[in-house]
């Protein structure tokens, strides 16, 4: 399935937030983010975020082992 991953860059190293369906979502997310940083002062969300699409797998066992 395609989504949407979110990465916040920290020490220069990409840390996943989460995965989103639609742009829209993912958009909405970092808004929420913002409202975070000014209103609430959660200075540890300021930085560099990044939006890939992605392939997303969530891969279960369907058959027991013999």
């Amino acid at each position: 399935m395609e989504k949407l991953a979110i990465f916040k860059i920290i020490d220069d190293v990409p840390t996943l937030c989460g995965y989103y369906d639609k742009k829209e979502d993912a958009i909405e997310y970092l808004k929420e983010v913002k409202k975070m940083i000014d209103y609430k002062m959660q200075n540890q969300l300021v930085g560099e975020y990044i939006c890939v699409p992605c392939l997303y797998f969530n891969l279960q066992q369907t058959t027991k082992a013999k």
